[in-house]
């Protein structure tokens, strides 16, 4: 099966877990995220603002925030994704694809050092790797900063044993779903 077509299977099959129990999931991989040393030990937490049947991370940015961390979100500028800086859920504005973003005028985060990145995907294989949205963004940046612990969060009935893998794809140095986690790195 193509990428494509797994992308909108995966889309269909998480769209329809019941709302409920995605909040239930969401709070159980929150939790596990906020309870690690991995979050407990970074001093900035990089995190995609969920939308739609996504796993809600707002209690991971509320959470990043509550321990005073520097909390950056994704921005995309010229095709290229960085990570502004943001002091509150409340500045978000609405960015490409109508993804909730960081304003132009806020800080580019540059320092990544104990960095934790929290990274979205429609599912995930046992070795780390992801299946994304196809625009290749996450792949780029974390390739480009190969020093940052990267946690893909995923529903676990969307765990996959294999996904197809291209040789720019970037495995994440650990999956978290309500129930395990994987690709331990």
């Amino acid at each position: 099966m193509t990428k494509s077509a797994l992308r909108k299977e995966f889309i269909n099959r998480r769209d329809s877990i019941p709302e409920i129990k995605r909040s239930e999931y969401s709070k159980a991989i929150a939790g596990k995220i906020t309870g690690s040393d991995y979050f407990n030990n970074a001093d900035t937490v990089l995190c995609f603002v969920s939308i739609g049947s996504e796993v809600d991370t707002s209690g991971i940015i509320g959470k990043a925030f509550e321990c005073g961390k520097t909390v950056g979100v994704p921005f995309i500028e010229v095709e290229q994704m960085q990570f502004r800086q943001i002091g509150s859920i409340d500045e978000l504005v609405s960015g490409k694809y109508g993804i909730p973003t960081a304003p132009d005028n806020s800080q580019v985060i540059d320092d990544f050092e104990k960095c934790l990145c929290i990274v979205p995907c429609l599912s995930a294989d046992i070795d780390g790797y992801r299946l994304g949205y196809g625009g290749g963004y996450y792949d780029r940046f974390l390739a480009e900063h190969k020093n940052i612990y990267s946690i893909a969060v995923c529903f676990d009935e969307l765990l996959s044993d294999s996904l197809p893998r291209e040789e720019f794809d970037i495995k994440v140095s650990l999956v978290i779903t309500e129930r395990k986690e994987t690709g331990v790195r």
